[in-house]
């Protein structure tokens, strides 16, 4: 199962689709704090209490902290324990290529749905 599906599964788990819910829910802390403009969200490990810990910039739109709280809890999902940082650049890069995927998506069901239309014609 890929990550994507994990994601999906852990939030028909908890009942929504909440990136804040699916991290408590992973035992990821979270916190958040006023760290500027610069980062957006950082997730780490302390070795010491193996507590795994996910800092999100409150200075930033809720979007973009629920964009970096799910890639965070992706990045959980593939490596845990490995730290992370997200600033603003990653996050659109992210929201780019998602708008792309979509955008590839919709052009295929348009082609699937003008071929069947075409034939049945």
């Amino acid at each position: 199962m890929n990550i994507d599906a994990q994601i999906e599964t852990l939030y028909q788990e908890i009942g929504e689709r909440c990136p804040f819910k699916a991290a408590k829910h992973m035992g990821i802390e979270h916190y958040d704090t006023n760290v500027g403009d610069a980062i957006c969200g950082l997730y780490l490990r302390e070795d010491e209490s193996n507590r795994h810990i996910m800092l999100i910039n409150s200075n930033i739109p809720i979007e973009l902290q629920e964009t970096a709280c799910y890639l965070i809890i992706k990045h959980h999902q593939m490596h845990p324990g490995i730290g992370l940082a997200l600033d603003k650049q990653d996050i659109e890069v992210y929201e780019r290529a998602e708008a792309e995927h979509r955008g590839y998506i919709k052009r295929i069901a348009d082609l699937f749905v003008r071929t069947i239309a075409a034939s049945r014609a």
